[in-house]
């Protein structure tokens, strides 16, 4: 704005006050200096201070409070170098030596917080975001192996998801934070150009990033008027924790990337192949950390996990599809359209062989166990409460109220001759006869003779989209061997338990857990080893889908040790 002539006397006298002071010094690199003609062109005067020359914007851009400026004084610049700089750092974690999960740890606890801060200073645009994220996705495809045609939200979502932090989600996040500073400055000139930045950007997208700010604030402000408390899951005691809704910049970045999540769920579902999961019901979601991610899966586990989930496994009946192949056999029978149903649930050399029995039966025998581990602390804690009843007083202060423990609800009470009977294909049983006379074998049979009672547990492991299917006809199948158990004057019961060949469990395995006196937290542990054996089995029965010969693998997390002498190994000690 000033003429050049009137900018070196300027620096003249700065350089007169620089050396009265006689304790200040100009420094070249913490200074720039940006010219322009009365054609609002950019050009380098070649100004000098302290017979040093200051430098100019235009030769390179100059870092101030944590943002590169640029000669054209706009976000252009900024956007490129944001995009450049997560291609690099993904490329440079692409090229270490390290497997895909603990790159896709990288990404999500090293990669996103260190670009974060550029996402709060700069405003990307719609282009940019998204070329952002078919990088991100393109490489954690790569690390974690899943197919190209793989629906990229199984990365970001939590439910059948690994959780990863979505970059557009992340971007959005730091949008909502800067326009919540930018609202609620004290400056009133900063908040009327925020106000009035909005308005444009709401006019030029159909639903940009101020719109949906807008709309999780009216959702927000919904649940204030409505429901004043919002449940947000159980205290340590398993009460249900209530909090109050308030309008802050936490919830208003939370609902932000709920309705991100929402549509892209809604995009899910309209997938055919891919989105089938969206249509399973009455299942418990396999909840994976990262600590079960790193250390619990092989790569080839998790990469055929996450897979067999969207559909998208190189299976005969895909690689047709994908033009790989022209035939869609089984490697085993010969099943003109082999898909993985076929080959984990279905395939008729499979079922011959024992492959799918193999499965089923390391599953029952994780039940067995914690099972026998319910048996075993529910006993303990009747065994207490008697003798606590009986031996001391226990003395209450006057007004206070006696607080009773809660006994949990258990099938074992204070019996102590329980027979253990499993169902398996090396070892079959026999019903007693005293409790009914019936050529039905239920997987596994616990009764007591002193207190003529029984209950029967039958397991299936189907398909997940057959779970439904699979336990009305095997409550169908057991309910007169029931009837007739009573009819001789036995208390019965049977109980059903679905786990499907790709981990996920019914919800009524928490239910029939707390049966046999296990607490909530035994609860999720025995679901999730559940889990984790069923997907161990599955993969091992992928991974052997052309191999002729089964070579009759030992059951994993077989308790035999336990059925000895009829105890449990609980951390590292035995009770019994």
């Amino acid at each position: 704005h000033y003429p050049l002539r009137r900018q070196r006397q300027m620096c003249i006298r700065d350089s007169d006050y620089l050396a009265w002071t006689q304790c200040m010094k100009f420094k070249s690199s913490k200074s720039v200096i940006l010219a322009v003609d009365s054609e609002g062109k950019p050009f380098d005067p070649r100004l000098t201070l302290n017979d040093t020359l200051i430098p100019s914007l235009i030769n390179k851009p100059f870092k101030f409070l944590g943002k590169w400026l640029y000669p054209s004084l706009n976000d252009k610049n900024s956007k490129a170098d944001a995009l450049t700089k997560v291609q690099n750092l993904l490329s440079k974690v692409d090229n270490i030596v390290l497997d895909g999960k603990k790159k896709a740890w990288i990404f999500q606890f090293g990669i996103i917080p260190y670009v974060q801060w550029d996402f709060m200073q700069t405003e990307l645009d719609e282009s940019t975001v998204n070329k952002m994220e078919s990088a991100v996705n393109r490489f954690l495809k790569k690390w974690l192996n899943l197919a190209r045609c793989a629906d990229p939200s199984i990365l970001y979502r939590g439910v059948c998801g690994l959780r990863i932090d979505n970059i557009r989600n992340i971007v959005l996040a730091a949008r909502a934070n800067t326009e919540v500073t930018l609202c609620t400055s004290k400056d009133p000139v900063v908040r009327a150009v925020a106000k009035r930045r909005r308005e444009v950007e709401q006019c030029l997208d159909g639903y940009s990033t101020p719109k949906k700010i807008k709309t999780a604030v009216q959702e927000i402000e919904f649940k204030k008027a409505f429901y004043h408390n919002i449940r947000k899951g159980n205290d340590r005691r398993g009460l249900s924790v209530e909090k109050k809704v308030k309008l802050t910049k936490k919830t208003l970045v939370e609902e932000v990337k709920k309705l991100s999540n929402d549509e892209k769920i809604t995009r899910v579902m309209s997938l055919a192949v891919q989105g089938r999961w969206t249509k399973w019901e009455d299942l418990v979601q396999v909840d994976l950390d990262w600590k079960e991610v790193l250390y619990g899966f092989s790569p080839s586990m998790l990469s055929f996990w996450l897979n067999s989930i969207q559909d998208t496994l190189p299976d005969p009946v895909n690689l047709r599809r994908w033009g790989k192949a022209f035939e869609a056999k089984c490697g085993l029978c010969g099943w003109s359209n082999c898909s993985q149903i076929h080959i984990l649930c279905s395939c008729r050399i499979a079922l011959d062989q024992g492959r799918i029995s193999w499965r089923h039966d390391s599953i029952l025998n994780v039940i067995v166990k914690w099972m026998k581990i319910g048996k075993v602390r529910a006993t303990k804690s009747f065994k207490k409460s008697d003798q606590l009843a009986t031996d001391k007083i226990l003395f209450v202060k006057a007004g206070a109220p006696r607080a009773k423990k809660r006994m949990l609800p258990s099938f074992w009470h204070d019996g102590s001759d329980w027979i253990f009977l499993m169902d398996s294909r090396s070892a079959p049983y026999q019903i007693p006869p005293q409790i009914v006379s019936s050529s039905l074998r239920p997987d596994i049979c616990v009764y007591s003779l002193s207190r003529k009672k029984v209950c029967f547990v039958e397991l299936t492991s189907p398909f997940e989209e057959n779970i439904r299917l699979w336990k009305a006809k095997k409550q169908l199948k057991y309910a007169g061997l029931v009837d007739d158990a009573k009819s001789n004057g036995w208390e019965a019961s049977c109980l059903t338990i679905e786990v499907g060949a790709r981990g996920f469990v019914s919800m009524n395995t928490h239910s029939l857990f707390r049966f046999f006196g296990l607490t909530p937290k035994d609860s999720k542990t025995a679901r999730k080893e559940i889990s984790k054996v069923a997907i161990k089995c599955s993969h091992f029965i992928w991974i052997s889908r052309c191999i002729p010969l089964w070579s009759h693998p030992c059951l994993l997390y077989t308790s035999d040790a336990a059925d000895e002498e009829d105890s449990v190994d609980l951390g590292g000690r035995r009770i019994i």
